[in-house]
C-alpha cells in the first residue's frame, strides 16, 4: 500500500565550471531533473555529502 504523504523532493546542487557550451548542458540537465521532480538548488552549504 502506497503511503499517503507525499515525498520531499531530493535536491541536487548543479554546479557549471568552464565555457557557454557547459552552461547550456547545465541548463538542459536542471530542466530535466526539475521534469522529474528533483528540486535544484543553489545553496552547496546545505547539500549532502
Amino acid at each position: 500500500m502506497k503511503s499517503r504523504h507525499k515525498k520531499r523532493p531530493d535536491k541536487v546542487n548543479v554546479i557549471t565550471l568552464g565555457c557557454s557550451k557547459n552552461l547550456v548542458d547545465s541548463e538542459n540537465i536542471i530542466t530535466q531533473l526539475q521534469a522529474n521532480e528533483y528540486e535544484v538548488t543553489h545553496e552547496a552549504e546545505n547539500d549532502d555529502a
